[in-house]
């Protein structure tokens, strides 16, 4: 399926007339204040993405640990990524599509798979802000990803 085609077809199910841009993205505003942006990047290949943190100038240790294990084998991302773009400070979660092998059903809910990874990653993310950092549980504390 075409990117343009699942936006389009995104934006007639939820009742607004959405299209990609001129550079081939689209910004989606869930809540009023989570924006996920769909980008038509080369090919049949989109990407989601959205900031879920501000990166840290010093301290952030704990939160670094705690994003990494959340990486590993997906096991706190699902299908996304978490990675860091130091230009714009922002600590991003992303998920590539081949939209080539996606059809629209699978679209809408990789769109609502990465929502919900990314108001739990923004919510994980305040709550270690607000804890002091020995209270910071790790990510998955106490889980082996290895069982026999």
């Amino acid at each position: 399926m075409q990117l343009a085609d699942a936006v389009q077809q995104l934006g007639r199910q939820i009742g607004l007339p959405l299209k990609l841009d001129g550079d081939g993205a689209c910004r989606l505003v869930f809540d009023g204040k989570l924006p996920v942006d769909i980008e038509a990047v080369e090919g049949s290949v989109a990407y989601l993405h959205t900031g879920i943190g501000i990166l840290p100038t010093s301290g952030g240790e704990a939160l670094m640990r705690s994003l990494l294990e959340g990486n590993l084998f997906g096991r706190g991302t699902g299908a996304s990524v978490i990675g860091i773009d130091s230009h714009l400070g922002e600590i991003m979660l992303t998920r590539r599509l081949d939209m080539s092998k996606t059809d629209y059903a699978e679209f809408a809910a990789a769109i609502e798979d990465f929502v919900t990874h990314a108001k739990a990653w923004i919510e994980r993310i305040r709550q270690m802000r607000a804890a002091p950092a020995a209270e910071a549980p790790a990510f998955g504390a106490g889980e082996s990803f290895l069982r026999v």
